[in-house]
């Protein structure tokens, strides 16, 4: 991926955003991380991996020519001989970054006053002070726990305690290739396959008809079979749940060069289809021959709105397949 500048994405409600009395924003910062990335071949935005929405980085996304998104671990980014800069607003990952030994940069100095932030906190964000984390406090905790409670414990200890996975994994492998597209093949989405490595950010649910975003928006990208040649353009096979309440709904694909393509989703069921057929022009190409698409829809709905159902979570919009159309 050549010399490469990341950006990393916060939450858009995160308190350590809130700066100078306000809350700030990456569409504040798009010169500086333009001259940041200035004579780097690439600049890869990480969005944060609860964040339902890129409203707000897709001014970044879209002011910088050579930049995309990416959904690898943060961790085997930071690993990547490549990524010569870490940047973010107010990131943790930017302390850990100069733990990797990356250039670092934080756009903004957040606001640690208690009285600043008291009337601006709306998210269900809580502060933890320092001291928590320092080795003199556990040092004092541990200092009166029985022997067997300080022994024989492993590295993964806390990771199987609270059923998630941090820091760096024990074994990194390099990322997977993008799938390449071909002409008049039909690609089907599914439980694991190896087209799921298309799925950048923003998709959730799978399963053997398909995936679905998880939020309003979901980016997807893979590498054209041949050299670009005018006049090829890539279906979508999309789904969208309906409810008695809102029988027609609306979708856009968006490409890297700004074409948009709506898709409407109608009819008696709680699940419609429909097909986007989006055209591929030359600005859409990035560098190695990528393409990158963002698929949008104007909200999420739980599945328990259609009917009868336990699943709690929100659906934004379903992709059963990919095809690449050549002349």
């Amino acid at each position: 991926m050549g010399r490469t500048l990341l950006f990393v994405g916060q939450m858009p409600d995160d308190a350590a955003l809130f700066a100078d009395g306000r809350h700030r924003s990456p569409a504040e910062f798009v010169d500086t991380v333009a001259h940041l990335a200035a004579g780097r071949d690439s600049v890869l935005i990480r969005p944060h991996p609860y964040a339902t929405t890129l409203d707000h980085l897709a001014p970044l996304h879209a002011a910088l020519g050579n930049a995309m998104y990416t959904g690898a671990n943060t961790y085997a980014l930071l690993l990547h001989p490549n990524v010569e800069m870490v940047v973010a607003l107010s990131s943790s990952v930017l302390a850990e970054a100069e733990l990797f030994g990356k250039q670092t940069r934080a756009l903004i100095v957040r606001d640690v006053s208690a009285q600043k932030l008291a009337h601006l906190l709306t998210g269900s964000d809580f502060r933890v002070d320092a001291q928590v984390f320092h080795r003199t406090t556990w040092a004092s905790i541990l200092a009166g726990a029985p022997p067997q409670a300080r022994a024989g414990r492993t590295g993964a200890t806390i990771r199987r305690s609270y059923g998630t996975r941090w820091g760096a994994p024990e074994a990194i492998l390099p990322a997977p290739a993008t799938p390449q597209l071909h002409g008049g093949v039909t690609v089907h989405f599914g439980a694991g396959g190896p087209e799921n490595e298309m799925l950048i950010c923003g998709w959730g649910t799978s399963g053997c008809s398909g995936v679905w975003s998880g939020a309003r928006h979901a980016v997807l990208q893979f590498l054209l079979e041949r050299a670009f040649r005018p006049g090829c353009r890539v279906k979508l096979g999309l789904k969208m749940l309906l409810t008695p309440s809102r029988p027609r709904r609306v979708a856009h694909v968006r490409t890297r060069g700004g074409t948009r393509v709506e898709c409407v989703f109608s009819g008696s069921g709680s699940i419609a289809e429909a097909a986007a057929h989006v055209p591929i022009v030359a600005d859409d190409i990035l560098r190695g021959g990528r393409v990158e698409l963002m698929v949008e829809s104007d909200d999420v709905l739980a599945p328990a709105m259609v009917g009868p159902n336990q699943d709690g979570g929100e659906l934004g919009v379903g992709l059963e397949s990919i095809e690449l159309v050549v002349g």
